[in-house]
């Protein structure tokens, strides 16, 4: 799965042109195993790297929490 954010901000911190993939490995059907998950992040780092493996791992809630439900393993 993959997002570009275009533009918006979480707790302040500026998330425009944030690129950011998740790699999914699932030993059985995806909505029964637990996933083993890598999170990519666009080469910048820094607070909003932090930011967004807070929203794209779910811990900050939204849809991706939902998607996090699955997630047994995160690598990072």
């Amino acid at each position: 799965m993959g997002w570009q954010v275009e533009a918006g901000n979480h707790e302040g911190t500026d998330l425009g042109g944030l690129i950011v993939a998740l790699a999914v490995d699932s030993p059985g059907h995806l909505s029964e195993a637990p996933w083993r998950v890598a999170l990519y992040l666009h080469e910048r780092v820094g607070q909003p790297g932090r930011r967004a493996r807070a929203i794209f791992s779910g811990a900050a809630g939204g849809h991706p929490a939902r998607l996090a439900t699955h997630i047994g393993e995160v690598v990072w």
